[in-house]
């Protein structure tokens, strides 16, 4: 049973005396108070801002707070405050500051007259990895009291949150898996015929049956993929696949990496045929049921035609090649009395059904459980989440709380999402509406996916499948060398490298040096688990260990431990080491101080890898030079030669040579660098590549003059 989690969200603020308001009772631990909380206050319109980013993006974040009418014109403060993890943190007009949890020390936003809807800057290019933080996730309450009466802060009980994930870069160009984040682009088939099934009105006829088919945009050949099939409502006399709450589903589910299937199904007005074995069935629950006839045979005819659709999709699945790994139900009303009778009721009565991992349940029940001689739901079956409102006329919301106590008895993974005071359908439980989970940072809809997530996927960890026929890249490191990496692949199957697969195991920073990550137990077995595959044709190291360093570039012993590991695992590997460009370039006043020294640091790059080739003469050891083209573009930037492409040195990263002080690549350097990784690993002359129309500057032209430049050192 889910049990509301604002408590432990929202950042509990102390009074002076140390006692603490719980957020959502507005008690506290004493009588007397400085601060009551009033969830009165709703952020982003009443839609809850979900959101995964690279902590390399630079993040814009624009919310707007809804001030109670009665408030509108008085003076007030607005509060912005930011949790990441167990730190939290006050906007204080266009910065955040640590704040101690203390109501005496809380500081406002801003001071002003309200507005009815106050719109407030949130994030503004602000990059996590400058930070320190690699990933997390960050939780944004907004909230306001009036001057008139600071003892009240109204609060939006539902924060904005946004994801911070490595990787999370847009649409993916391979399939990875599952990814929450809604990487994939959708390609949607509408009208396949997926079986047929006889119906007797007006006249005996065999129909075809059809679905909707929805799933990640990219070659699923050789992998296993999750598919849920999803089912509509409508009483089993009405409702379509294309009903629009179930094809945002699909394409939900399909954006993060699934299969997704919305079905039609025979309806009771045609007076379905049933297969004598569901003929069987409506014999022993018509009798059992007592239910209204004709609507009863449409009940059946929803479960025979789900079982058949079902088969199609793995008939599908398996002439694609690829493998459907998991197998989960979602069913709104009538559907989710089909997806509930064909999960958990249809085993009860001989039927052969597959195993599920997760059935979703939108205000139904499960019709067909009505002798207390048959099990029914038992704990080995699969995952159990409903939605169901208090005040539904039409499916009893006692029905789903009966379920759900058979599932907590027995031992079943469940949740039930109660919506208090809805009746029955999408629009009256609000799935994606930020009030419907008070405080708990999620909406209804959100939960519902992320509790699929969580049931239909076995926890794995690195590495990702790794496959013999591909040309496997791997890339240990931070973020100087993972833009690179990450953009290679795109590159690569431009240029006619169909094969290439990139990998990559980062981690910020210094602690993404290769003597750090040897040092760290789980990075080292990640990477490992990779290497031991056998297949990595290249793996990729960036500069610089402490010991590198601190011996003037003699000595690094953990690239010697990586490579030693990697040539045992396959002789033919190739070591690569990445050379970086200074960080922090606004403190270089040009490019010329910028670049100073930079090529004497980079002979002793070469002469290390010159060593670890001495060591291991058999290898194909190599370098990275992509430090070169940075500082050209720096230099090209000062003289004016960049134009629109980079209309500042530090900026947003579309037309900026960095994004931040730090030195992260604009969008420009990482085009031109990555010439230089395709260089390396595939050979290609960057003058080779494809034309890049989205800049005016020739930055073919840049990345082969580093290369020839750094040929001659």
């Amino acid at each position: 049973m889910f049990a509301n989690t604002a408590a432990a969200q929202l950042p509990q603020l102390a009074v002076a005396n140390a006692s603490v308001i719980d957020p959502v009772t507005a008690e506290s631990s004493i009588q007397s108070t400085t601060a009551e909380f009033y969830a009165g206050a709703s952020i982003d319109e009443g839609v809850s801002y979900v959101s995964c980013v690279d902590p390399l993006d630079s993040v814009d974040l624009e919310s707007s707070l809804a001030v109670e009418n009665d408030h509108v014109g008085s003076a007030g403060n607005i509060y912005v405050l930011a949790i990441v993890g167990e730190e939290s943190y006050m906007l204080v007009g266009d910065v955040f500051l640590p704040w101690d949890g203390l109501r005496d020390s809380l500081e406002p936003f801003a001071t002003k007259d309200l507005a009815g809807t106050e719109t407030i800057s949130v994030l503004d290019q602000v990059q996590f990895e400058s930070a320190g933080i690699d990933q997390g996730e960050l939780a944004i309450y907004i909230g306001y009291e009036l001057i008139s009466d600071t003892d009240k802060i109204y609060y939006s009980a539902t924060p904005l949150r946004v994801d911070i994930v490595p990787g999370a870069l847009g649409s993916r160009s391979r399939y990875v898996g599952v990814d929450s984040c809604s990487p994939y682009a959708v390609d949607a088939t509408s009208a396949i015929v997926y079986g047929t099934g006889t119906v007797t009105n007006p006249a005996t006829a065999e129909v075809d049956l059809l679905l909707d088919l929805y799933m990640p945009d990219v070659n699923l050949f050789g992998k296993k993929v999750p598919a849920m099939v999803i089912i509509h409502g409508g009483a089993f006399y009405a409702g379509s696949r294309s009903q629009p709450a179930l094809v945002d589903y699909a394409a939900r589910f399909a954006a993060q990496g699934y299969l997704s299937i919305s079905i039609d199904y025979r309806l009771a007005g045609q007076v379905p045929e049933l297969s004598p074995q569901f003929a069987s069935l409506y014999d022993q629950v018509e009798s059992e049921d007592g239910q209204e006839q004709e609507q009863g045979l449409g009940m059946i005819a929803a479960m025979e035609d789900s079982l058949k659709a079902i088969a199609w999709l793995k008939n599908y699945a398996q002439g694609q090649g690829f493998e459907i790994s998991a197998l989960g139900l979602l069913g709104g009303s009538a559907g989710a009395v089909t997806a509930l009778n064909v999960g958990y009721g249809l085993d009860d009565y001989g039927f052969s059904v597959p195993e599920f991992k997760v059935v979703v349940n939108h205000w139904g029940n499960l019709a067909i459980d009505t002798d207390s001689s048959k099990p029914s739901i038992t704990a080995d079956e699969a995952a159990l989440i409903s939605v169901h409102g208090t005040e539904d006329p039409t499916v009893l919301y006692s029905g789903s709380v009966d379920i759900h106590a058979r599932a907590d008895e027995i031992g079943l993974t469940n949740e039930l999402i109660t919506s208090e005071g809805a009746a029955h359908g999408f629009s009256e439980n609000r799935l994606w509406g930020s009030e419907s989970f008070e405080g708990s940072g999620y909406t209804k809809g959100e939960r519902v996916l992320n509790f699929v997530n969580a049931s239909m996927l076995t926890p794995s960890g690195p590495p990702e499948e790794v496959y013999p026929d591909q040309y496997n890249v791997l890339y240990i490191g931070h973020s100087f060398g993972r833009t690179f990496a990450e953009k290679l692949e795109t590159f690569a199957r431009d240029t006619g490298f169909e094969d290439h697969a990139s990998y990559i195991e980062m981690s910020g920073g210094a602690s993404g040096a290769p003597d750090a990550l040897w040092a760290d137990d789980g990075h080292r077995e990640n990477i490992k688990a990779y290497l031991d595959t056998g297949e990595i044709d290249v793996l990729i190291m960036i500069c610089c260990s402490v010991e590198f360093v601190e011996t003037g570039g003699e000595s690094d012993e953990a690239i010697w431990n990586f490579a030693s590991y990697a040539l045992a695992k396959n002789p033919a590997t190739r070591i690569g080491l990445s050379w970086l460009w200074k960080d922090f370039p606004q403190d270089y006043a040009s490019a010329e101080e910028h670049r100073d020294g930079a090529d004497e640091s980079y002979a002793l790059w070469v002469n290390l890898a010159n060593d670890l080739n001495a060591d291991y003469p058999d290898a194909d050891v190599f370098t990275i030079n992509h430090a070169e083209v940075v500082y050209d573009l720096r230099a090209a930037y000062e003289a004016g030669e960049l134009g629109g492409d980079a209309a500042q040195l530090t900026g947003p990263s579309r037309n900026s040579v960095f994004t931040d002080e730090k030195g992260h690549a604009g969008n420009i350097t990482k085009d031109t660098g990555t010439l230089i990784w395709l260089h390396a690993v595939h050979g290609v002359e960057p003058n080779d590549a494809p034309a890049f129309p989205q800049w005016e500057t020739d930055i073919r032209a840049i990345a082969q003059a580093a290369l020839d430049n750094a040929a001659q050192l």
